[in-house]
């Protein structure tokens, strides 16, 4: 059951332990939102803006982050298994220790992030993927997408 938040702008929000499993965060503005151990499970938050925002020990497990601007946010320790994170802007965020089991990163950039012992098991990622400097992760786990012909 997704719960549509109405508010538009929740920047600097403090939302830590929240219960938010299954809602509508499309288009929504957390810029610098607190989300430490929030409960996000299956959320959309496609489109939506989480610049540096604290996301860590997370569960956004299946959450729908599609196109969805993380740049500078820190997702470390966050469970991002099954999530989507295609074209998603995940540019100089924090992803250490978090887990990205079968995450769909395909068009994502990951430019500059923190991936130290990132879990990247049967995610997939493409050609337009942007990973940090000297980053493999194929070796970590991930299948690249063969582009359609």
């Amino acid at each position: 059951m997704l719960h549509r938040i109405e508010a538009q702008d929740l920047t600097g929000a403090d939302l830590v332990g929240a219960h938010l499993r299954g809602a509508d965060l499309r288009q929504t503005t957390l810029t610098r939102t607190n989300l430490e151990k929030a409960d996000l499970e299956e959320a959309d938050f496609s489109l939506a803006a989480l610049f540096k925002a604290s996301l860590v020990q997370a569960n956004l497990r299946g959450a729908n982050l599609m196109g969805t601007a993380l740049m500078l946010s820190d997702l470390s320790g966050a469970d991002l298994s099954g999530a989507n994170l295609h074209h998603a802007n995940l540019y100089q965020a924090d992803l250490s220790h978090a887990c990205l089991a079968g995450a769909d990163l395909t068009g994502a950039d990951l430019a500059e992030a923190l991936v130290e012992d990132i879990e990247l098991t049967d995610a997939s990622f493409d050609d337009q993927t942007v990973w940090p400097d000297e980053f493999d992760p194929i070796a970590r786990g991930a299948a690249k997408k063969q582009n359609a012909e």
